[in-house]
């Protein structure tokens, strides 16, 4: 007799636990060897109290695995009786209601899922007190992650149950399922690096990085879980999720024909969405792929999305079709309109007509501003509540500056790009040519928005623009990271490859924390754009309260830097560490002239094999002496090739080299004679 109050029926969900029941049985030995069994598995015995702040930190993305497979592979199974015409016809014969027959099972699924997530949690809070002090969490911790299991677990399985409803094959429904779950995530990534190779000033680089683009997709996410757990309003996303996916299987598995079983769409209605939809993935995977890797020409690019339509046509043609027999006289007009229309879809966006390359705010708008190469590393999220994890010196630091003449000299250069749009040496010209500066504009808006791009700017021709916002404070203390020194810290390291000076004394180090924050504010644009190799590198250990290990910043000492120099110098710390001729055993230079290796250019990548060409060519001159050598130090420059200059190898006493660039202006006058 059909429970008709109870909307389901006991000897259909009894028959179910006989006939899956292994589903279970294999979900709880899993999650038991995932997580309570780790606790007593650990390859390194010196380990003890490790501080675990969820316990998906457990199981190295087995949980994941888990929490993915056995719920999508219970609707899969459950619901395998639409996909089999004799198991529907069977199945909708009996004296059931459509809305009994989804409710019982439904309800077998979901003790499935959820017995073996709390039978694991109760065996894991009763091994805790077993384990010693190798793990260090509470009951809480347990109960935290029972819960978003069962969410998970139960909305993963009712989302497979959907979408075997809409489908006709149990493959098609199991491949269905984890394309969709993957799909806005890979969407996201797609159509983001397609703007960034149309919109100029997309900042593709932020949005990759400060955005958490796992959370657009529950199988990304689970897989780096570990790093991230699951929060309050993430769970409640998916519980809301759960509702709607539940209440549309209701709604078409009353109107699904039993007939259906075995089609690839069981609503032919969602035919042109399937069509579109795979179609337009193609197009933005071949048409970025062929962006990428042949250097973004327009023949090879459109051909990409070419290539991209018609491939995604015909796969969904022959799904849909169950057949590879797809051509007759609709196909070519029916192409043609499918195309036309997802080409206008994602013209449109990268148009002129939206004005997003052109949008410069007023001043008026602008409360403050950020201009720099570090906005990503500012904006990016905390990847764990790991404890054992680094800190970042980025972290919960506001870039952002206030000050007028700042948000005016972003404006001019943001106007002059918008205008010019200059094109960024790629390639072999990239080296010969100069600098290029990656900034990245952020402007908050009086109501309440962000206002994001990201540009390559090359040094030529906007020196103007640069120099008034490279100049200002608020730049300079973004871009530097000066929030560093603010931090009070026991130990400040000075070193060079010669040795290391460790600072310990309190006074000194605030004494030495002042003059490099100012060395720092005082930088002339030339000093910034300039390729000077660092004196020594200055290293700042931070430990935070909720981290267990000490995470370090960098500064480096350059030769504008003369205060500090001189204070190094008083103290007595230059000698122990800087480098000066008597720690070079010889220098070899040699004359940069592209023409001869005829079209060879992986030197620009491996110096010493320019130099071996220069020595066959007896274009080379090793020297020796001291005073040229302190020459080469005075005026050396960053490794970076261009016309005109120099190339050196510095040889060290101990054997090692290291290679920089001489201007030829700064050469000696002995240098010059000998190298003619």
């Amino acid at each position: 007799m059909t429970r008709a109050r109870c909307f389901f029926n006991l000897a259909l969900i009894r028959q179910n636990f006989r006939q899956y029941g292994w589903i279970g049985i294999i979900y709880t030995l899993g999650l038991i060897f995932a997580v309570p069994l780790q606790m007593f598995m650990t390859g390194n015995p010196s380990l003890f109290n490790q501080k675990v702040t969820s316990l998906f930190q457990l199981g190295d993305g087995m949980q994941g695995m888990l929490i993915v497979l056995i719920p999508l592979s219970a609707g899969l199974m459950l619901f395998r009786y639409l996909q089999v015409k004799a198991s529907a016809d069977l199945m909708h014969s009996l004296p059931l209601r459509r809305e009994h027959l989804l409710t019982s099972h439904l309800g077998s699924g979901i003790v499935l899922v959820l017995v073996p997530v709390w039978l694991c949690a109760a065996i894991t809070a009763i091994t805790r007190p077993w384990t010693g002090d190798l793990y260090d969490f509470t009951g809480k911790d347990i109960w935290t992650w029972a819960i978003a299991v069962s969410v998970l677990s139960i909305f993963l399985f009712c989302f497979s149950v959907f979408v075997g409803i809409c489908t006709g094959q149990t493959v098609l429904q199991g491949i269905a399922s984890f394309v969709l779950l993957i799909l806005p995530y890979m969407l996201m990534q797609l159509i983001s690096y397609y703007f960034s190779l149309y919109l100029y000033g997309y900042p593709y680089g932020i949005y990759t990085n400060s955005i958490r683009s796992d959370l657009w997709s529950p199988l990304v996410h689970l897989f780096s879980v570990s790093n991230q757990a699951f929060e309050v309003r993430e769970l409640c996303v998916y519980v809301g999720l759960t509702v709607v996916v539940v209440a549309l299987s209701y709604l078409l598995y009353r109107k699904r024909h039993v007939e259906m079983a075995g089609q690839a769409i069981a609503f032919t209605y969602f035919n042109p969405l399937f069509k579109a939809g795979v179609m337009l993935c193609c197009m933005l995977i071949a048409g970025n792929y062929f962006s990428i890797n042949m250097s973004g020409r327009l023949v090879w690019t459109f051909g990409g999305y070419a290539i991209g339509a018609v491939v995604g046509y015909i796969l969904s043609e022959m799904v849909i079709r169950k057949t590879w027999h797809i051509m007759n006289r609709k196909i070519p007009l029916d192409f043609a309109i499918y195309t036309f229309l997802l080409s206008l879809l994602l013209y449109i966006p990268v148009s002129g007509w939206t004005g997003y390359e052109a949008r410069v705010p007023d001043e008026g708008e602008i409360t403050q501003v950020y201009a720099g190469s570090l906005y990503n590393l500012y904006t990016q999220k905390e990847s764990s509540t790991n404890p054992y994890e680094a800190y970042s010196p980025f972290s919960k630091v506001d870039p952002f500056s206030g000050d007028k003449d700042y948000i005016r000299a972003v404006q001019k250069l943001h106007s002059t790009l918008s205008v010019i749009r200059p094109a960024v040496p790629t390639g072999k010209s990239f080296y010969k040519d100069s600098r290029v500066r990656s900034m990245s504009i952020v402007y908050r808006l009086t109501n309440g928005h962000t206002l994001t791009r990201q540009y390559q700017v090359p040094v030529v021709g906007f020196e103007p623009e640069l120099r008034a916002i490279m100049e200002t404070a608020g730049y300079k203390k973004s871009e530097y990271v000066l929030s560093q020194l603010e931090h009070d810290v026991k130990t400040m390291n000075i070193s060079t490859r010669e040795g290391v000076v460790v600072l310990t004394h309190s006074a000194e180090i605030n004494e030495f924390k002042a003059l490099l924050r100012q060395e720092i504010l005082d930088m002339s644009y030339a000093d910034q754009i300039g390729d000077d190799v660092p004196l020594a590198d200055v290293d700042i250990p931070i430990t935070m309260e909720d981290r267990n290990v000490i995470s370090f910043y960098s500064y480096s000492i350059l030769p504008s830097y003369h205060r500090l120099l001189n204070w190094l110098a008083d103290k007595g710390y230059s000698d122990k560490i800087m480098i000066t001729a008597k720690n070079i055993a010889s220098v070899e230079i040699a004359a940069f002239e592209p023409k001869i290796l005829q079209g060879d250019h992986s030197y620009y990548y491996d110096p010493e094999q320019y130099l071996a060409i220069a020595r066959k060519q007896n274009r080379s001159l090793v020297t020796q002496d001291k005073d040229q050598i302190t020459d080469v130090l005075k005026y050396q420059k960053k490794y970076v090739i261009r016309k005109g200059t120099y190339l050196v190898k510095k040889n060290y006493e101990d054997g090692s080299p290291e290679y920089v660039l001489m201007e030829t202006d700064d050469l000696s006058p002995e240098l010059r004679k000998l190298l003619r």
